[in-house]
């Protein structure tokens, strides 16, 4: 049963290359919550970022299960998931569980993470080593946890 969330997939065109990169994943409906600005707001207020995260990836991993798609998926984590020590742990789970490819997925880390924090920096070799590419992504959203990416 999928659960109370609406996700839209946009293209990340590259202006230089003149190619579609990667599709980046946008939330529009998050349990019962319509509107980005709403959403964010809900997950803020309730302290869920890795929560949400997480069903994100979830519900990502279950509409790519079973399809070849001509690009991989682009998927932004709030900075608080990113500073989690177990998050790649339950997204190599998620990954697994669907039997979704590493390569096809792309973790877009908000620009306001601490970089500095030894528990980032191992999370995001973590993702290397499993095969996970890592974006920056310009928020462009106080303390938010999505935005436009800015380098893959």
């Amino acid at each position: 049963m999928a659960m109370d969330i609406v996700l839209y997939i946009q293209p990340a065109y590259n202006c230089i290359t003149k190619q579609i990169e990667y599709a980046e994943v946008l939330i529009r409906r998050y349990r019962h919550i319509d509107g980005v600005n709403r959403i964010l707001k809900y997950v803020n207020r309730c302290n869920i970022e890795m929560q949400f995260d997480l069903d994100v990836i979830k519900e990502v991993c279950r509409y790519m299960h079973g399809k070849e798609l001509p690009y991989p998926i682009g998927i932004n984590l709030c900075a608080g998931t990113i500073e989690n020590e177990h998050s790649v742990n339950y997204i190599d789970n998620i990954l697994k569980e669907y039997s979704i490819d590493y390569s096809d997925i792309i973790i877009e880390i908000n620009e306001s993470t601490d970089f500095n924090s030894d528990i980032v920096l191992a999370n995001v070799n973590k993702l290397h080593q499993l095969g996970i590419k890592v974006a920056l992504d310009d928020f462009g959203v106080e303390k938010g946890c999505w935005g436009n990416s800015s380098a893959v």
